[in-house]
C-alpha cells in the first residue's frame, strides 16, 4: 500500500487510473482494496475492474461498492460460453452514474434490480459485430 499511495502522489498530476482484478486471478480477496480505490480516486484516477471473476462476488460484492468505476464482465467464464474477439464472449461493460455521458449513445436501455437498486442497462446494437 505504501508503494500504491507513493505512485500516486508522485504521478497525481497525470493519474489516468488503474486497472485491478477483483478477486484476483489466483482467488484472492483483498482486504484493502476499498482503500485501493480511494487512494486513485483521491489523486484524479478511475478504477477500472476486471471482471473476470464476478462469479466470486455474487452475493459478498460489487464493483461499485468496491469502488470501481468501470467493470466488464467475462461472460465465457460467467456462463462458459465460447471466448474472445467481440463474439459470443464479448460481455457487458458496467460504468457508475458519473460514467454514463461516456457510453455510447446507440443503445437500448432497460433497467435491472440489483438488491438495494435500481440501474440503467445500456446494450450497444452492434456489440458482437
Amino acid at each position: 500500500m505504501a508503494d500504491l499511495k507513493a505512485k500516486a502522489e508522485q504521478h497525481s498530476a497525470n493519474l489516468a487510473g488503474i486497472m485491478i482484478t477483483y478477486p484476483s486471478t489466483y482467488g484472492v480477496y483483498e482486504e484493502s482494496v476499498k482503500e485501493i480505490c480511494n487512494i486513485i480516486h483521491q489523486h484524479g484516477g478511475q478504477v477500472y475492474m476486471d471482471g473476470a471473476n464476478m462469479n466470486a462476488q455474487v452475493g459478498l460484492t460489487a464493483p461499485g461498492l468496491i469502488g470501481a468505476d468501470v467493470c466488464h464482465l467475462n461472460l465465457h467464464k460467467t456462463f462458459a460460453i465460447p471466448h474472445g474477439g467481440g463474439g459470443p464472449g464479448m460481455g457487458p461493460i458496467c460504468v457508475g452514474k458519473h460514467r454514463r455521458r461516456s457510453c455510447l449513445r446507440t443503445c437500448i436501455c432497460r433497467t435491472v434490480k440489483p438488491a438495494t437498486r435500481y440501474l440503467p442497462l445500456r446494450l450497444a446494437v452492434r456489440a458482437s459485430c
